[in-house]
């Protein structure tokens, strides 16, 4: 599920009308509560625990809604950047260093439009795409997983991690070359 940015005058209009009665926050939160479910879902093995943090993140940002400033970042990419503080913040709780991807339990999940044999080749080919996910450096991995599991554009990552649009551009490139060799030698 790719993200879907409010237009920047509906979004600052519902920001505004949130500041001011916290009873109007639904809008934001019911557009954007799926994109943070989704965010967690690939991120935590567990959806419970995707739902709790979620959760957790549409409860910081009612609570900080004043703090938030328009300086050129959508509401969408703050309430991302506290996604992605919360998620660090539970591993760091869990004192896990488990990673910050789990394809395991979709696995599970059978495709209606796959014939069988094709459901295990796609099985055996997701298994070692994670293993290969595995084997990145957590910022490389997040970098990757908010690009091709999330969907966001090179400057909105950017903005959730605080690097710069061409350093993200940099590292998903180089990463992608990196993956490509590792799903390789994965395959042989």
């Amino acid at each position: 599920m790719s993200p879907i940015a409010l237009a920047p005058n509906v979004e600052r209009k519902l920001v505004q009308a949130a500041r001011k009665d916290k009873s109007k926050f639904g809008p934001l939160y019911q557009h954007y509560n799926p994109y943070v479910q989704e965010f967690f879902k690939y991120r935590v093995s567990d959806p419970v625990m995707a739902d709790e943090l979620t959760s957790v993140v549409f409860e910081k940002a009612l609570n900080g809604l004043d703090n938030f400033q328009w300086q050129g970042i959508p509401f969408s990419a703050w309430l991302f950047r506290i996604a992605r503080n919360t998620l660090i913040d539970h591993y760091r709780r869990s004192n896990r260093n488990k990673s910050f991807s789990s394809l395991e339990y979709l696995q599970d999940l059978p495709s209606a439009d796959k014939e069988p044999s094709e459901q295990v080749e796609s099985m055996f080919a997701e298994e070692l795409l994670y293993r290969v996910l595995q084997e990145l450096p957590a910022r490389e991995k997040e970098i990757i997983m908010l690009k091709f599991f999330d969907g966001y554009t090179n400057r909105v990552i950017a903005q959730i991690t605080s690097l710069s649009e061409t350093n993200i551009g940099t590292i998903i490139f180089r990463t992608i070359r990196k993956l490509r060799d590792l799903y390789r030698d994965g395959r042989d």
